[in-house]
């Protein structure tokens, strides 16, 4: 099924040539070519753009893992607006944050927003949002050397993703932990 975008390119392709009159032929296919280009970017870009208050923070994870930059973007331009968020949606933006600057390599920023969002932790954070914190600040721990710390980071993840059920943060978990164990720093401890 065609979107209306779609109908749209489908009508150009197909009649806009026996539209131009044939005396005037190369000014009126310009003319029409230019019309429908920016026609046509117009209906694209107003087809996707979506508000941020209706961007689900909890499932953008695939979207920052593909384009980081660009979702650090997105995230940045709603941060004047992340303030008037309910708690739980304030740490989705946190962590979603986080885990951009994680990609692209602004380590200080991901510190400093993954301790601004363990900072907001409580009782009744939902387990998944307790579970991506620790898991970034396992990570943190890795990236400082503190490999007992990481090691005690992870399988705390790993306790929390298994009591929910979350086998992508459980996975995450197990990748970081099978780091740790085969660093040569925890490889000495254990002997």
């Amino acid at each position: 099924m065609l979107d209306p975008l779609g109908i749209i390119v489908f009508f150009v392709i197909a009649y806009a040539p026996s539209l131009i009159d044939i005396n005037h032929g190369s000014f009126m296919r310009k003319a029409l070519q230019a019309y429908f280009t920016v026609f046509l970017f117009f209906v694209s870009a107003t087809a996707t753009a979506v508000p941020y208050d209706e961007i689900d923070l909890s499932q953008m994870g695939e979207e920052i893992h593909l384009t980081p930059w660009l979702s650090y973007q997105k995230l940045i331009a709603m941060q004047s607006s992340s303030q008037s968020y309910d708690e739980t949606k304030y740490l989705w933006w946190l962590l979603r944050k986080a885990q951009a600057e994680n990609f692209i390599n602004f380590y200080d920023d991901f510190e400093n927003t993954v301790q601004q969002a363990a900072g907001l932790i409580t009782a009744e954070t939902p387990l998944e949002i307790q579970s991506r914190v620790n898991l970034f600040q396992g990570v943190i721990h890795r990236n400082h050397g503190d490999y007992v710390l990481a090691e005690e980071a992870f399988s705390n993840v790993l306790i929390k993703a298994n009591q929910k059920n979350l086998s992508r943060i459980y996975v995450q978990a197990k990748k970081e932990l099978s780091l740790i164990h085969i660093s040569e720093p925890t490889r000495l401890r254990r002997i």
